[in-house]
């Protein structure tokens, strides 16, 4: 069965990279689990054993992994002194995550989790770059396994991102360790056991590559939102859902190639350390703008704004012969990787869709205030 599944997962996840911008973050950790049980498997096909043991120690080892180099991103002195992680609210609120909030409202919140800005940050480095000790003891695999729980309970709060199959896969694990006669009973904690795992651990990036998810939060952010003109005229915002399973890219925005004004690269909250530095200081819009206008690029690319137009023309144009896309089956969904309201769009009357406008729109969160301070019109694709 495993193998079947992966052969038909593999391809269909794939055609997610048709619209760019598409992560592999989340998914890459359950099917290396996958492949790992797979391999074991036909070793047992061929030898008739199956090694418990090992095969848990390597699932802790990958899974270590994955959060080491997270982590190991983080440890930059801009990071560690600078960073403000409640910044990640206001960015994600700019793309739907608790839209049904007031913007003062998520501005409070804001403000009154930047008083937990160095113990959260604090937490993160712990339970992340410590992942390389997660064989020392029984009670270490545990503590970590619900650190990292509770890390992505703590994202989901502030974001909307939901890594729920990770926390299902960990959830999994601590009962296993933790159940009598579980996995806590098994030989995997000895000093070669450690220090096998932590050269793996540390060494993850090389032999099972995965997505370091490292940035430095700043207070602006570049939001795309989409809007349809439908046959009578009317214009509808489309919300990111709107456009699944491709709403990652339509969420999380990576389309400064359709934009033909100077931006500073920056969505969803997220920038690099350099233009970190530039913003951690600013403390109104106009000093956004200025800073924009000097150290700002134009990044639109004719050719992948020409492939942006023929996917979401075919894309609408396949909406409008069924205005809907529910089957059966959209009864039996998932949890959402990304939660963004509102989920569906708001169409009075026609809904034939015949022209998509694509708007940048600049938020800015300062000191207990947020507001978007721009928007710009930067694509408009016609569909009919």
């Amino acid at each position: 069965f495993v193998f079947l599944f992966l052969v038909v997962l593999l391809p269909i996840i794939g055609q997610l990279e048709a619209l760019g911008g598409f992560s592999w973050a989340a998914p890459f950790l359950p099917i290396r689990i996958l492949i790992l049980f797979l391999s074991f498997y036909i070793l047992f096909l061929l030898t008739k054993k199956f090694r418990t043991a090992d095969f848990v120690f390597f699932v802790g080892s990958i899974i270590a992994a994955h959060y080491w180099l997270s982590g190991y991103g983080k440890l930059n002195w801009e990071w560690i002194k600078y960073d403000q992680i409640y910044y990640l609210l206001p960015a994600t609120y700019a793309n739907g995550w608790l839209a049904f909030l007031e913007p003062a409202t998520i501005a409070s919140i804001a403000q009154k989790l930047s008083l937990f800005n160095i113990p959260l940050k604090v937490f993160v480095i712990m339970v992340e770059v410590g992942g390389a000790f997660f064989f020392f003891h029984r009670k270490t695999v545990r503590f970590f396994l619900l650190g990292w729980i509770f890390m992505h309970t703590g994202i989901f709060i502030f974001s909307g991102i939901c890594f729920w199959m990770w926390a299902v896969l960990e959830a999994g694990l601590f009962y296993l360790f933790y159940k009598k006669n579980g996995f806590a009973s098994l030989p995997v904690f000895s000093k070669k056991h450690l220090l096998a795992s932590a050269l793996l651990i540390i060494s993850g990036a090389y032999w099972c590559k995965p997505v370091k998810l490292a940035w430095h939060d700043v207070p602006v952010s570049y939001t795309y939102r989409f809007k349809a003109v439908v046959e009578n005229g009317e214009v509808v915002q489309l919300p990111p859902r709107f456009f699944a399973p491709f709403d990652y890219q339509t969420t999380l925005g990576p389309f400064g190639y359709l934009s033909q004004y100077p931006n500073m690269g920056i969505t969803w909250g997220v920038s690099n350390g350099a233009t970190s530095k530039l913003l951690k200081d600013i403390k109104s819009a106009q000093q956004f703008f200025e800073i924009e206008k000097s150290h700002g690029a134009i990044g639109f690319a004719e050719g992948r704004a020409k492939k942006f137009d023929i996917f979401m023309k075919k894309y609408l144009q396949n909406w409008n012969k069924r205005q809907t896309k529910k089957t059966a089956f959209s009864y039996f969904a998932a949890p959402r990787l990304l939660w963004t309201f509102p989920n569906r769009p708001l169409f009075k009357n026609s809904k034939i869709i015949q022209k998509l406008k694509i708007e940048q729109v600049t938020s800015f969160y300062h000191d207990g205030y947020y507001n978007e301070i721009r928007a710009l019109p930067v694509r408009e694709v016609v569909v009919q």
